[in-house]
């Protein structure tokens, strides 16, 4: 089994959502906690220090806000 297999076991991928200049937002469905979600996948061969970091702020901005209108973050792979 592939790494990328592992890391997304259970996890079933439907449309695109999204595209930037180094992420894709796809739909999925996550069937070993029965939920819609959507996956962000950056391809960080591209990356600049600028940009990871602030893709790092980013991730704390949306670890750290509980709102009704904005996206919850789960998880992190």
């Amino acid at each position: 089994m592939k790494l990328c297999e592992k890391l997304f076991q259970g996890i079933q991928f439907y449309r695109d959502l999204g595209r930037g200049a180094h992420a894709l937002v796809r739909s999925a469905v996550d069937w070993n906690n029965k939920r819609k979600i959507a996956v962000k996948i950056y391809d960080k061969s591209e990356l600049t220090e600028e940009e990871v970091g602030s893709i790092e702020r980013e991730i704390e901005i949306l670890m750290s806000i509980e709102h009704s209108n904005i996206i919850r973050l789960y998880e992190i792979i």
